[in-house]
């Protein structure tokens, strides 16, 4: 057979055994019958995805495989009750016409799949050419995208944190044009938490997310500092497209645990605190709320291994955001100290929010100037004597002259005991006998 063929039949034969069996196993495609008079080639849908309410346009081209006929029409029969008819005048041997089949989707269909049959009509009669099978998607492409959101750290108020939105395409059919953002609408930040604030950006876009897929984006938020512990309202938008059509906006709103630590900022005025040799010296204490909530019994203590205190301990009570108080300890050493620097510290315990016991310590050096017992010349050449030592409070001058008084009244106490015992012998009976004999 193919000896008896010239070069152009041989290729119109091609053509059309190609697209009669390469069309009828290829489910997306149009079926071509086995004994069509036509051959149909590059077939086209628009949209490539197809919902109720649709436009559809179905190219085709259509090429006459049998003989030439003097006039013949295309009929395409649309499973919405109507028929398309399409004439293609005289049709010869080997000829093809490019058609466009333009029909509506009523917006009534149910979603499933229908089948537009293709017939000839040729010379008055009729054959079957194909058959297109035509899917139609379901409408509700809502709630395509579910988002949820975690943080890598606590969220702590007056600090900066990363949160991580997480978008996963639970339908069955692929998103593009994803935007995601916080607020309830393009620049607006409704139904979300004015003490949670986006740094850099506000919304992210991502190209598409395939069906079952899912795609992370980033945000980096800033905690005002104002915000006490508890959960924050933080509202995610996200808009998408299906095959080109934009789809109803999914909004959903988080809550994110911000915890406000309680600290307090104990200072003093001065360090190191002067103090001169056997006297007593006040330090100043500010204590200070530096943290985001209140603090409950607020109580502080002195303590010091060489200064005793006048009072060690005050109890403050509450402090409020912002709040201060003072404390004002004196000290005095503990016998007699040499100088130089010595420690004092102020234990200060306090209750956060969750009544859990916190401690604040700070520390000052007391610069003691210490004892001396030499004499020094003022600035006038007059003597300047200096305060001399002491033991027990009592002057080592006064010590020295009373112990030399005292070795005096011995002495002259040991000389009068003499002299009565020497009177007192003199006086006894035997000593006068013995004068008698004399």
């Amino acid at each position: 057979m193919f000896e008896k063929m010239n070069s152009k039949t041989f290729a119109l034969f091609l053509v059309a055994f190609c697209a009669c069996f390469a069309q009828a196993y290829n489910s997306t495609s149009v079926t071509v019958y086995k004994e069509s008079p036509f051959g149909i080639t590059e077939f086209t849908q628009v949209p490539d995805k197809i919902y109720p309410g649709d436009d559809v346009r179905l190219s085709l081209t259509i090429t006459n495989v049998q003989t030439g006929y003097k006039d013949a029409d295309l009929n395409v029969l649309v499973p919405f009750g109507e028929v398309k008819n399409y004439n293609l005048g005289a049709f010869s041997y080997g000829s093809s016409k490019q058609l466009d089949v333009n029909f509506n989707v009523p917006t009534s269909t149910k979603p499933g799949t229908y089948e537009i049959y293709l017939y000839a009509i040729i010379d008055g009669g009729q054959a079957q050419v194909g058959k297109y099978q035509l899917e139609i998607n379901s409408p509700d492409l809502t709630n395509a995208i579910i988002a949820s959101v975690t943080t890598d750290d606590l969220v702590v108020a007056g600090a900066d944190t990363e949160m991580t939105v997480t978008l996963r395409n639970v339908a069955s059919f692929d998103t593009e044009n994803v935007l995601v953002q916080i607020g309830g609408s393009i620049n607006s930040s409704d139904e979300t938490s004015d003490y949670l604030l986006p740094l850099s950006s506000d919304r992210v876009f991502i190209t598409s997310i395939k069906a079952g897929e899912e795609a992370k984006v980033y945000f980096s938020l800033a905690v005002s500092a104002s915000a006490g512990p508890g959960y924050y309202p933080i509202t995610l938008t996200t808009t998408y497209s299906v095959d080109k059509a934009v789809q109803s906006k999914i909004t959903q709103t988080f809550a994110l645990t911000v915890s406000a630590p309680a600290s307090l900022l104990v200072t003093t005025a001065k360090d190191p605190v002067y103090a001169v040799s056997n006297s007593s010296t006040n330090i100043d204490f500010t204590i200070a709320n530096a943290g985001g909530v209140a603090v409950r019994a607020v109580y502080a203590k002195a303590f010091a291994d060489d200064f005793t205190f006048s009072t060690d301990n005050e109890y403050i009570g509450t402090l409020n955001l912002d709040d201060t108080a003072t404390v004002t300890v004196t000290a005095s050493p503990k016998g007699q100290l040499a100088a130089g620097n010595y420690p004092v510290s102020l234990n200060v315990s306090f209750k956060d929010a969750a009544n859990v016991e916190r401690y604040q310590v700070k520390t000052v050096n007391v610069a003691y100037a210490g004892r001396s017992g030499a004499t020094a010349f003022g600035t006038t050449g007059t003597r300047t004597m200096q305060k001399q030592g002491t033991v027990f409070g009592i002057s080592y001058l006064y010590i020295g002259i009373a112990l030399v008084a005292l070795a005096i009244l011995g002495f002259f106490g040991f000389r009068y005991y003499k002299g009565k015992k020497a009177a007192s012998e003199k006086a006894t009976p035997a000593h006068a006998a013995e004068a008698r004999k004399k």
